[in-house]
């Protein structure tokens, strides 16, 4: 396994964004913002001349279209980090690495959108990110989801105990035994390992998130961890 800054951006898939639902609001909210793109488009032809040349018909309308849902998204999701489809469908974007959201990230992510129209948003259903989002690390998540998304440094001996310790819960989870109010506990304590893991980044030394998180983990669930 390759514990170092570099696998964090592969590593870090929140949890959370695994209901399905959240695929189906996905889908629906980016609907209702092609609606909306292909709204001004139609409505203010003038605003479509200056994009692109609209006597290519059909074509021309699409590229307009695409051309403004681009723009749109971008200046939404930048200042707001939502569009109105997004916030009718309770979605936002977030940045998961240190920087945070702008409109460069916002630009980068939806200047994209094309290649992953070519790709059939299949990387969205594989990993829950477009390319776009790949690209400058961002990611779409529930509204209510908590907004301290972060990362923070552990050393190599912390994250592997953790790691240890979800493989533990997991498998005991495994097991037909397991009654049902220790298996309401287990699934909380796995998906609070899961966040853990996939939002720390191994290193020399602990920073003081990394010990905060940490030592928060081990009190909720009275877990032998080592030291730091």
């Amino acid at each position: 396994m390759n514990l170092n800054k570099s696998s964090y951006k592969s590593k870090l898939i929140i949890p959370q964004p695994l209901n399905k639902m959240l695929y189906f609001r996905r889908i629906i909210a980016h609907i209702i913002d092609i609606m909306i793109s292909l709204g001004i488009t139609a409505i203010i032809p003038e605003l479509s001349r200056t994009i692109l040349f609209i006597s290519y018909g059909y074509l021309g309308l699409i590229l307009n279209t695409f051309i403004v849902l681009v723009i749109y998204s971008t200046l939404m999701e930048g200042a707001f980090g939502f569009t109105f489809g997004k916030f009718l469908l309770g979605l936002r974007v977030i940045s998961i690495d240190d920087d945070p959201m702008s409109f460069t990230k916002s630009f980068g992510r939806n200047m994209f959108r094309f290649f992953d129209a070519l790709l059939l948003y299949i990387p969205v259903f594989l990993w829950w990110q477009r390319i776009g989002d790949m690209t400058v690390s961002t990611m779409v998540v529930s509204k209510y989801q908590k907004m301290d998304i972060k990362v923070f440094h552990v050393t190599k001996e912390i994250f592997l105990s953790v790691e240890m310790q979800r493989n533990n819960i997991a498998q005991e989870l495994s097991m037909k035994n397991v009654k049902f109010t220790e298996m309401k506990m287990k699934i909380q304590e796995l998906m609070d390992l899961e966040w853990f893991l996939s939002h720390a980044i191994i290193s020399d030394v602990m920073d003081q998130e990394g010990i905060l998180e940490f030592e928060e983990l081990r009190r909720k669930y009275n877990l032998n961890f080592p030291n730091f």
